[in-house]
């Protein structure tokens, strides 16, 4: 969610779609000209390929909404706000989604909740871009990597024009060949995912985007689970694990897609998924993810003994008397298989 005490003072304005690709063009002509152009390589459709770094102006490029990085703030905002669920993904180049967009990725540059990495003052002690690291970028202008890079030094230069004067312009990378949304979903995991490994993709919008992958681009595990480099098990279980989650936050917590609630738990929700997932009762899994629930529901109270109390409750042996303690509370219809009970 947007914090009430960010200023942002760069004002997102959208250039026309044509507009951007016949810029970005035309720069692509200039650079094959000339005789200090470069290339980097960049992993697109399954393999690499060379594309032109050329000088953009800060103002040209987009947002991309679907950013795997703001899931979780997305889905705040569009809580809180009573917004409908496509309220980003179906409006990609509306002013006001970018603005948005914009504040939300300017608290993630400035190491804000669990994104500890801070892009935003290390541009700003720096002064210039790294030229070896372009931002990423269809031919339409859309930031496919970068785009917490972008929403930083779009913040600064707007801040002091003067002292900032280097980022009027940014190296950008620009990916040429037409490019669909699963071509731009693999991109983006091989790069903040798969070959970075980047510790600040919060926890909850990494399986969030798993979420999105399944239910919307209908994706299957086993495609996720390689576009990630995680296992099939990982990503069938993170995607289980989600759908637990937000059943807590709207029925035990009463505020659905309020993710800042559970954001500091992940030692008891990772553990819940490694748990539920080992087993092959059903019963006890339901048990497991219940647990869970309460644990976290009462985590403020529990402090850090939350997580001694979860593997507690969760121990084998002590499955059978919290199902008995639980069962009027959840009414839960089956019983413990009595193997549990040993």
């Amino acid at each position: 969610m947007l914090r009430e005490d960010l200023q942002v003072k760069y004002k997102v304005k959208i250039i026309e779609k044509d507009e951007r690709e016949k810029v970005i063009r035309s720069h692509i002509s200039k650079w094959k000209k000339s005789e200090h152009s470069h290339e980097n390589e960049f992993y697109v459709k399954g393999k690499f390929i060379k594309c032109p770094i050329i000088n953009l102006p800060i103002e040209l490029p987009v947002y991309h909404l679907n950013n795997g990085r703001t899931q979780s703030m997305q889905s705040e905002y569009i809580y809180e706000k009573k917004e409908s669920d496509g309220f980003f993904s179906n409006n990609l180049e509306n002013s006001t989604r970018q603005k948005i967009q914009h504040g939300l990725l300017v608290q993630q540059a400035q190491g804000y909740g669990s994104h500890k990495e801070n892009i935003f003052d290390e541009l700003k002690k720096r002064k210039a871009f790294r030229e070896d690291q372009p931002i990423l970028v269809d031919i339409k202008g859309m930031v496919i990597n970068g785009n917490r890079r972008l929403s930083s030094v779009r913040e600064l230069y707007e801040t002091d024009k003067k002292a900032f004067s280097k980022f009027q312009v940014i190296p950008t990378a620009v990916i040429q060949e037409h490019l669909t949304l699963i071509d731009i979903e693999e991109i983006e995991s091989y790069y903040q995912i798969k070959r970075e490994l980047k510790q600040d993709y919060d926890w909850i919008s990494l399986i969030k985007k798993i979420q999105r992958q399944k239910d919307v681009l209908k994706k299957d595990f086993k495609w996720i689970s390689v576009t990630m480099d995680k296992s099939v098990d990982w990503v069938e279980s993170s995607y289980k694990l989600i759908e637990e989650i937000d059943t807590c936050l709207e029925e035990d917590y009463n505020k659905p897609k309020n993710y800042n609630l559970i954001m500091n738990q992940f030692q008891i929700w990772e553990e819940t998924r490694k748990k539920a997932y080992k087993t092959k009762d059903a019963v006890e899994r339901d048990l497991i993810f219940k647990i869970a629930r309460i644990v976290s529901l009462n985590s403020r109270d529990l402090g850090k003994r939350a997580y001694e109390f979860f593997k507690d409750f969760t121990n084998k042996r002590n499955l059978k008397e919290v199902h008995d303690y639980l069962k009027l509370r959840f009414h839960l219809k089956a019983s413990i298989d009595k193997k549990t009970k040993k």
